[in-house]
């Protein structure tokens, strides 16, 4: 997951202030300026990638003690936020019926480098698993002559049927008789047990 993820930072700022009393300039430049504050430690990571940005407003209407959180796509004029902010209250509670004057209350942004693309392993060619050796294993009371794989040898698409040990430098994944394991084009291994319902 962690490799997997885009390196995200997020930024905030509480500012409440009554939507009709905020100006086209003044909402644009606020985001502008957390906007550069969000890139700077991700174009320091990677200069040239494209960075996505995501506006965010905690918004609520006046007299009430809590707030919704909506998104502000790029682009969009501080006119649409009104609109924008009935439909999130709608899609969240079912219903805008209030006629209050609106409230933000705080103003974030999201900056994001694209998700990172998984490597993929190549195919096994039919009926290639290569054994690294055997050794012998406790299963079900006794001791088993057991077939040893190395990890970084398997191809995706490969099946090992148990008893098997799959050794890599972290750890040896133990696949119990009867029980199989395929690796996917990730290079992940998944194991099936074999009475799984």
């Amino acid at each position: 997951g962690l490799l997997a993820s885009p390196l995200t930072f997020e930024v905030s700022r509480t500012r409440q202030v009554f939507v009709d009393q905020v100006d086209a300039d003044d909402f644009e430049q606020i985001f502008k300026s957390l906007e550069e504050e969000a890139q700077d430690p991700l174009r320091r990571a990677a200069s040239e990638a494209e960075v996505n940005i995501l506006r965010r407003l905690d918004m609520r209407y006046h007299g009430q003690g809590h707030q919704i959180e909506v998104e502000v796509p790029l682009g969009v004029e501080l006119k649409y936020l009104p609109d924008l902010f009935r439909e999130t209250y709608t899609a969240v509670y079912g219903a805008s019926l209030l006629d209050a004057p609106l409230v933000i209350t705080t103003w974030k942004v999201e900056a994001a480098l694209p998700t990172p693309s998984l490597a993929t392993v190549p195919p096994a060619a039919v009926g290639e698993v290569v054994k690294k050796g055997e050794r012998l294993a406790y299963f079900d009371s006794d001791f088993v002559k057991t077939p040893v794989y190395d990890r970084y040898q398997l191809a995706a698409n490969t099946v090992i049927s148990g008893p098997a040990l799959i050794e890599e430098r972290e750890s040896t994944v133990v696949i119990g008789p009867g029980d199989r394991a395929q690796v996917d084009r990730y290079g992940n291994l998944v194991a099936e047990r074999e009475n799984a319902p």
